[in-house]
């Protein structure tokens, strides 16, 4: 991938994938900021935030990489809340919450046009981007990781606003 590129590009997964195989280093040095960009990709998607922990959880991530203090912002709470927000869209956890989830869901527009598999999909990928993104730094390599990283809810424009790699 050349700068050029990476300034023209609308397709964030490819941006991505690029910097990791073409600049692999670079890429590494790069993931503070990356981790960042994919915060702020949550907040472009809180619509889709069914707890009001995951937004909370978001907000606070960001605040510990401008420098407040992690003992401040309890971020291994919060952490387990987005994997628990995330199991509950599941279905790994209390059934009863669906009810409340299909309500949700249907007061949602971006959700209320799709079918209901795909709007419990989307819905699902959405808590699970989120508990990934705030775990991004120490997630270890693998599916998880790749699929945070190929992600529907990944914005060319925000990766460019916050990731500024060095091509030379």
């Amino acid at each position: 991938m050349t700068e050029q590129e990476w300034l023209n590009s609308r397709n964030a997964k490819r941006m991505l994938w690029k910097l990791w195989c073409e600049h692999q280093s670079e890429f590494v040095r790069l993931v503070p900021e990356i981790h960042r960009f994919l915060l702020h990709c949550c907040i472009k998607i809180k619509d889709l935030f069914h707890d009001e922990v995951q937004l909370e959880a978001v907000e606070a991530t960001l605040k510990s990489l401008d420098g407040v203090p992690k003992d401040d912002l309890d971020l291994g709470y919060l952490s387990w809340c987005t994997e628990a927000a995330a199991f509950a869209v599941d279905g790994k956890t209390n059934p009863e919450r669906r009810d409340e989830l299909t309500d949700f869901i249907e007061q949602l527009p971006r959700l209320s046009q799709l079918s209901s598999e795909a709007a419990w999909a989307k819905l699902k990928d959405a808590a699970y981007f989120v508990d990934g993104a705030i775990n991004y730094p120490g997630l270890i390599p693998g599916p998880y990781v790749e699929r945070l990283l190929t992600s529907e809810f990944l914005d060319a424009d925000l990766l460019r606003n916050h990731v500024s790699p060095n091509f030379s």
